[in-house]
């Protein structure tokens, strides 16, 4: 079976009783296990959000098609399903390069090991990147078919929307896909989602929202 590689992600939470709890997970790397795993925490996570409807099961697709099918409030809905991974905006530093701290961001992949530079600029724009990739693909659908585009990560650090004192923002790389997503005059995707896997998924497009400034 296809082989897909993945990494580690999740969080470590520090109690006050001082405790550490390690909350840490990796998908499968045969690539259909992977693939229905990062759909079914979507599917989880979008139900716990509870203002987009609920859906209620899945299945995968043959090769040569979508990726899923899933039932959302009663309705059949095709879902196509891709990863964003940071080897795109992420570097290896020496020890040199770490010390003189000529970066704004880093990741830590390995615990002890030297963490890898972000370039940020890259990093902001990684997610309409893969957005453009899907959509060039040119994939072909009837009007009567309903069609999502799921994007996943296990990037620990790539956030769409933060908090501020009480006040929902988003970030560059949200806003960068949405206006990107604005200029097209076609899309063949009906809804986009993003999710981390950790937090409730963002919809990226439409924009029912319509909130936040970019930070």
């Amino acid at each position: 079976m296809p082989k897909k590689p993945t990494q580690t992600f999740g969080h470590i939470a520090f109690h006050k009783s001082g405790q550490v709890e390690r909350k840490l997970f990796q998908l499968s790397d045969v690539k259909e296990r992977q693939e229905g795993q990062a759909l079914e925490q979507f599917i989880q996570a979008f139900n716990a959000r509870g203002d987009n409807g609920r859906i209620t099961d899945y299945s995968h697709l043959p090769e040569n098609d979508q990726d899923f099918i899933i039932n959302h409030d009663g309705s059949a809905v095709y879902v196509q399903l891709t990863e964003l991974v940071d080897r795109s905006f992420t570097f290896p530093m020496s020890l040199q390069e770490y010390n003189r701290s000529p970066w704004t961001e880093a990741i830590l992949k390995e615990s002890g090991q030297i963490p890898w530079r972000v370039d940020v600029d890259k990093k902001n724009a990684a997610l309409k990147e893969v957005i453009r990739g899907k959509i060039e693909k040119h994939y072909a659908k009837s009007d009567e078919v309903i069609l999502w585009l799921v994007v996943f990560t296990t990037c620990s650090n790539y956030w769409l929307e933060m908090s501020d004192n009480g006040v929902l923002g988003i970030s560059e790389s949200l806003r960068q896909a949405r206006e990107y997503l604005k200029g097209l005059t076609t899309f063949i995707f009906d809804e986009v989602w993003f999710t981390d896997m950790q937090t409730r998924p963002v919809q990226i497009w439409p924009d029912a929202a319509n909130s936040g400034a970019g930070v």
